[in-house]
C-alpha cells in the first residue's frame, strides 16, 4: 500500500456469469479525495457495468449487486 494513493475498482463480468476482469481509477488523495469517491465509484461501476453488458453477460433479479454490496 502506497500512502496517500486511493483506489477505485470493480468486477467485469462474462456472459456465463463469471468474473473475467476488473477496472479501476487510481489516483493520488489530493485528486480522489473523501469527497469524490462517491462520484469516482459511480464512475466505475458504470463503466464495469456497460464492459459487462457488451461482453453478454445479464445478470437475474437475484444476481444484480446492492448498493450495500459494492460497499
Amino acid at each position: 500500500a502506497f500512502v496517500g494513493a486511493r483506489c477505485i475498482g470493480a468486477a467485469i463480468w462474462g456472459s456465463d456469469g463469471a468474473v473475467v476482469a476488473a477496472i479501476s481509477v487510481s489516483g493520488p488523495t489530493s485528486r480522489i479525495s473523501r469527497e469524490r469517491l462517491s462520484f469516482y465509484s459511480s464512475q466505475v461501476c458504470q463503466a464495469a457495468q456497460e464492459i459487462s453488458y457488451a461482453l453478454g453477460y445479464r445478470p437475474s433479479k437475484t444476481q444484480r449487486p446492492t448498493r450495500k454490496s459494492l460497499r
